[in-house]
């Protein structure tokens, strides 16, 4: 089969919206309670430029992994939709972020950018998220001790801060750490900062050789200072230590565990690490950081679950906090909750459907970054915020298709050849 040419326009525009989505991704303005950030505005506006090409040139072929996982995403969007319409808007603010993250963002990466994914060229993009993903680190880094010793932050409106948020996002936001403040690089919170890019952090390190580059970010999810950073640090090189084991386990109980045995030493060491840490920042709470009573104020979120209904009963803010699972009983009742869980769990269930997934090692990374974020969201998801949601759904369409520019096989059976149409868009290589 002749393969499709890569294009100088879509490579140019998956590399700016890298750009925006990743570096600046709190630039923009504020339009009354909507926060308009240059990102997603894009994202609305890629829409417009491709559809002609999408809608009449493009060729498409549906698999299976893409019905189920639509299949796993649309009951949470039914509930929304249903508590909308049977009792209205209690906070449109809250409404139009759910629907944007849960509703558009799917379809707009899972089934309106896939036809294009093999015009983008490969290695150029790549390139550009490497350096994305370095550099919102880099800055991180370096404004976690520019404050400290200035006193001051350095803000750039409508790039690095939105432009109703200038002087005022320190104080709002619930970075304070005690006599420190966290790490937020352009995300202008620790949480996002940290919830973006853990859920893109074994993608990025997959298609980064430098091992400074890696551990840059590793480091700066570290100053974080955030809990939730840090379990979900600390859950990723357990999910990497087990996937040493399975992989090593016909050689039991001789383990080759190679990069693994680091995930090992790091796991025994880095605890201890946390405990000190949490004391030396300067957190006066009554068992320490790491060990609130009140889980920073989550516990709250426990209280309601004994009066919370089956369905939405009442008009919805559509706003989740902290704890995602518990704040969905409470926002759209235990049907809710069930359905953003599964919509979370749904990578897993997907392997039923395509187990060649763990056979290509950047949709295997991208597994793992979705389940490290389905552990956080029992912490803090920020689901609601600006950018989390585009990195997620941007991870969950490199698990279903693998990264732009490399076109993954279409599997009608598990078990049996298939023959694919010339008009697909879909390499017929195997898997490496």
């Amino acid at each position: 089969m002749t393969r499709k040419p890569r294009h100088p326009i879509a490579t140019a525009a998956a590399a700016v919206l890298c750009v925006a989505l990743v570096v600046f991704p709190k630039g923009g303005i504020r339009v009354g309670v909507f926060p308009i950030t240059w990102g997603y505005l894009l994202l609305f506006a890629s829409v417009l430029v491709f559809a002609p090409y999408r809608f009449l040139f493009a060729k498409v072929l549906y698999v299976r992994r893409q019905f189920a996982a639509f299949f796993f995403i649309a009951p949470f969007s039914l509930v929304v939709f249903y508590a909308a319409v049977a009792y209205g808007l209690q906070y449109l603010g809250g409404f139009v972020s759910t629907v944007t993250s849960l509703s558009f963002l799917p379809a707009l990466f899972l089934w309106f950018y896939p036809p294009m994914l093999p015009l983008v060229q490969r290695e150029v993009f790549i390139k550009w998220l490497q350096r994305c993903v370095l550099a919102a680190a880099l800055f991180g880094i370096f404004l976690f001790f520019w404050r400290p010793l200035t006193g001051s932050w350095i803000q750039i409106p409508y790039l690095t801060v939105n432009a109703g948020d200038v002087d005022d996002f320190a104080y709002t936001k619930n970075i304070a750490r005690g006599n420190f403040f966290k790490l937020i690089s352009t995300y202008n919170n620790g949480n996002l900062y940290g919830a973006a890019t853990l859920t893109v952090l074994r993608l990025f390190e997959e298609i980064t050789p430098k091992r400074w580059q890696r551990w840059t970010v590793r480091g700066a999810l570290f100053l974080t200072l955030s809990r939730t950073v840090w379990a979900g640090l600390l859950f990723d090189l357990i999910l990497s230590l087990i996937a040493s084991v399975i992989q090593q386990r016909r050689y039991f109980p001789v383990l080759r565990l190679g990069k693994a045995a680091w995930s090992t030493v790091i796991l025994l060491t880095v605890a201890p690490t946390f405990f000190l840490l949490s004391h030396l920042i300067g957190v006066r709470q009554q068992n320490g950081f790491l060990l609130d009573p009140t889980l920073g104020g989550r516990t709250a979120q426990f209280t309601h679950l004994g009066s919370a209904s089956l369905f939405p009963d009442t008009a919805s803010t559509f706003f989740f906090t902290e704890i995602t699972y518990l704040s969905a009983v409470n926002v759209l009742g235990y049907v809710g909750s069930a359905a953003i869980t599964l919509l979370l769990l749904s990578p897993l269930l997907l392997l039923l459907f395509d187990r060649r997934a763990l056979q290509d090692r950047y949709r295997r990374a991208a597994l793992k970054g979705l389940l490290t974020y389905a552990l956080i969201s029992t912490s803090d998801g920020a689901i609601n915020f600006i950018p989390v949601m585009a990195f997620y759904w941007f991870t969950y369409m490199v698990f279903l298709f693998g990264l732009p520019g490399r076109n993954v096989e279409a599997t009608y059976t598990e078990t049996e050849p298939c023959q694919l149409p010339q008009s697909t868009w879909l390499d017929t290589e195997l898997l490496a």
